[in-house]
């Protein structure tokens, strides 16, 4: 359905030479009117709000002890609970609502390539627990995993689940709607996950909404990743000009559909590990793992 009221339906008509032109026709609108469907996001928003709290309420009274183990079947299950409140339908949403209603001096979102930036979706968790248990040698203890445009911040809990030692999970988010999301989450993670992954040192979840182009949150990390799959060839480009920057030796970035360019020459930033295919939420898509060097980087005009 189209913000205007209006429905769309697509058809298919022949061009006579084999090929078809889909075209959009517009019919009655059967939407409900806008103030209908504000009032029942009000009412499902307050109901949530009311679970969150009950359920953070259930925790403080009964305190959940840390596990004597943990693996990845716990983890997966963990995050499972953690995200009940939080549906896919509710996340989709919600990033649909901010792509295509523009802010005061933003882009219109009429733009394909605004859009593509923003798409929504997330690094599979089978994904996830094929690269910490990859490089688990090389994320040391006390780490600091960041993902970039974290959207609700599940691979930052999955992280937080499958490495308990690690420092710290950073997300950095754009679109206002699933920050909040993710902050409702992280809530959650404190009150109920977060006591079961250590007694003391659990992996503190950090939020930040804004451009990680131009922010420093990420200055650092040891692990950061990065749902690539759609990145406009720009944005793709200064992101891995800024990771330069901003990242250690030794530190790993993870891409998906395509790799850094700064690879395989001598005084290259990066040392691509690997490319393999592995599936995200929306399917299949090739995992790029590259490791910073030594080697400094050319100036690119990012400033923090």
């Amino acid at each position: 359905a189209s913000r205007s009221g209006a429905s769309l339906r697509a058809t298919r008509a022949s061009t006579g030479d084999g090929m078809s032109l889909e075209t959009l026709e517009t019919s009655e609108a059967h939407d409900p009117p806008p103030e209908e469907v504000q009032a029942a996001r009000a009412k499902a928003d307050a109901k949530r709000a009311d679970a969150i709290a009950a359920r953070i309420d259930a925790a403080k009274s009964t305190p959940p002890s840390a596990s004597r183990s943990w693996d990845a079947r716990d983890a997966l299950d963990a995050c499972e609970r953690l995200f009940r409140d939080h549906p896919g339908s509710l996340i989709r949403e919600r990033c649909r609502d901010e792509i295509f209603t523009p802010s005061k001096g933003d882009d219109d979102g009429s733009s394909s390539e605004h859009v593509r930036d923003l798409v929504y979706g997330e690094f599979g968790f089978m994904s996830l627990v094929a690269l910490f248990r990859k490089y688990s040698d090389q994320i040391p203890p006390r780490a600091v995993v960041a993902d970039l445009g974290s959207g609700v911040g599940r691979a930052l809990f999955a992280a937080a689940c499958l490495r308990p030692d690690i420092a710290r999970c950073v997300g950095v988010e754009k679109l206002r709607g699933l920050h909040e999301l993710a902050s409702e989450v992280r809530a959650l993670y404190d009150a109920e996950l977060a006591p079961m992954l250590s007694a003391t040192r659990s992996p503190k979840v950090e939020l930040h909404r804004g451009d990680f182009l131009h922010g420093a949150e990420w200055r650092g990390a040891d692990v950061v990743l990065v749902n690539s799959a759609i990145f406009r060839d720009e944005l793709f480009d200064a992101t891995e000009a800024r990771a330069a920057e901003v990242l250690g030796a030794g530190a790993l970035v993870v891409t998906l559909r395509r790799g850094f360019r700064d690879c395989g020459r001598e005084g290259a930033c990066w040392e691509l590990l690997e490319a393999t295919e592995r599936r995200q939420s929306w399917g299949m898509s090739t995992v790029y793992v590259h490791r910073r060097t030594r080697n400094s980087p050319g100036r690119t005009g990012i400033e923090d």
